[in-house]
């Protein structure tokens, strides 16, 4: 019988086998190489995937790259929307950039 989304039919044991860890596969997948990274994590499909670096998201499932924030913004780990990089300290504008330095004569002191 196939196997469930989010797990692979285990070949050596003819069992249906989770996917690894932060990753996940189509129903009926018949390798571990079809569970691929879900959003917001990164690694090659079939192995562990680890979250994705602050300052970095990934909008998308698969073995691809994070993506860095725009320029004067900030993210924490496992992001997966442009929208979650926020302007730093010292920079204007809205969630997922472009953000931009404060003007002459201002400030901010908080990211967001």
């Amino acid at each position: 019988s196939s196997c469930p989304a989010g797990t692979f039919n285990d070949t050596l044991t003819n069992n249906c086998t989770d996917c690894p860890l932060h990753s996940w596969s189509s129903a009926g997948s018949t390798v571990i190489t079809n569970c691929s990274c879900n959003t917001g994590f990164v690694g090659a499909d079939g192995t562990i995937c680890a979250a994705c670096s602050a300052d970095t998201y990934k909008n998308f499932s698969g073995s691809g790259t994070c993506l860095n924030c725009p320029t004067g913004s900030i993210s924490p780990a496992g992001s997966t929307a442009v929208e979650a990089c926020i302007c730093r300290a010292g920079y204007t504008g809205p969630d997922g950039g472009p953000c931009s330095a404060c003007g002459m004569g201002t400030y901010k002191s908080v990211n967001g």
